[in-house]
């Protein structure tokens, strides 16, 4: 509770803080006018993941690559996918390794564009997706059996671009994603052990950004 509450005031203040700063044409960033220079967007990022059930290693590792379409200047929409590695933390389960293929549909709404100079500018924005995990299971012992099962995913988030000039940007970003899924593992010989895995994570992380 404490990290989602955590992710949630974080949330906040990136998408709040420039607008506070600076002065912006809301009206202007708001604009429904679709006749954008560059629209398509594509980015890389990597993060660590702070996960919440006791069932796992506290810190995993994600990359990720999504790309994006501008309806306005203001709006988004997006597909992202990647790699997400975590381990199971319970001698009852075998130990083994989850790795995850997220595949999320997202909604990115940009409220504030800061123009810095010389094609410059900060972006903040927040975001959205909706979509499944892809799970599957690796073993470090060999006496165990273990397999996994897809689930439902839902992730909430901010984060903030900066664009050295019109085409290529530094990403930070911020993410709770919500995601549960059965583990279920059998020993060499012994019966089979079933447990419910939370797949919750806090997403801390970066990359670039290039867009046309």
């Amino acid at each position: 509770m404490k990290k989602i509450l955590m992710c949630v005031i974080i949330l906040g203040v990136l998408v709040s803080i420039p607008s506070t700063v600076f002065a912006f044409s809301v009206k202007e960033n708001f604009s429904m006018d679709t006749d954008l220079a560059e629209r398509v967007e594509f980015g890389i990022k990597t993060s660590a993941v702070f996960f919440r059930d006791s069932n796992l290693d506290e810190t995993g590792f994600n990359a990720m690559a999504n790309v994006s379409y501008d309806i306005y200047k203001w709006l988004a929409v997006g597909l992202e996918s990647g790699w997400t590695f975590c381990k199971v933390g319970n001698d009852n389960l075998g130990s083994p390794n989850i790795n995850i293929i997220p595949l999320l549909g997202d909604i990115i709404i940009k409220p504030f564009h800061y123009e810095l100079g010389y094609d410059a500018k900060l972006v903040p924005y927040a975001i959205v997706g909706l979509g499944g995990y892809f799970n599957f299971v690796t073993n470090d012992e060999e006496l165990w059996k273990s397999d996994i099962d897809s689930s439902f995913a839902h992730k909430y988030g901010a984060g903030i671009d900066v664009f050295a000039n019109r085409n290529l940007a530094l990403n930070l970003e911020i993410a709770y994603v919500f995601s549960s899924t059965t583990l279920r593992a059998t020993p060499d010989g012994g019966s089979q052990n079933s447990e419910k895995i939370d797949l919750d994570g806090l997403y801390l992380g970066g990359g670039v950004k290039g867009k046309w």
